[in-house]
């Protein structure tokens, strides 16, 4: 699937401070592909929640099925866990996103919501 995204979308520089300024915006990132981690170079939407110790934080997050062009909602799978009322258990975190396992990110350049964003990226005529 070939897109002319630059028109509609900026890349990010990976780099903790740079995200950090898109907080509560949609964004998306593909994953590099990485067969030792079984990362397929998976690409992702979702609105940032936070990004600390080299791990972004999303919630709402969609799964872009590339053979359909169409977004898998995967709901909250990355958002930051609370360890004052969540089971510690849950804080064996594992290398979800993380910064270095990150082929891209993209925000869009005009405001918009998180379904905008997706229907941009899937076809941004």
């Amino acid at each position: 699937m070939t897109r002319n995204i630059s028109s509609l979308f900026s890349e990010v520089k990976i780099d903790t401070d740079a995200i950090r300024k898109y907080l509560g915006m949609p964004i998306i990132l593909q994953l590099s592909e990485d067969i030792e981690q079984e990362n397929e170079g998976d690409t992702f939407c979702g609105i940032l929640t936070d990004v600390e110790n080299n791990q972004i934080y999303m919630e709402k997050t969609s799964c872009l099925d590339e053979e359909n062009s169409r977004w898998i909602e995967w709901g909250d799978n990355f958002i930051r866990l609370d360890p004052s009322r969540e089971d510690p258990k849950a804080f064996a975190e594992d290398a979800k996103l993380q910064l270095e396992n990150i082929q891209f990110i993209y925000v869009c350049k005009e405001k918009a919501s998180l379904e905008q964003v997706q229907d941009m990226f899937v076809d941004p005529r």
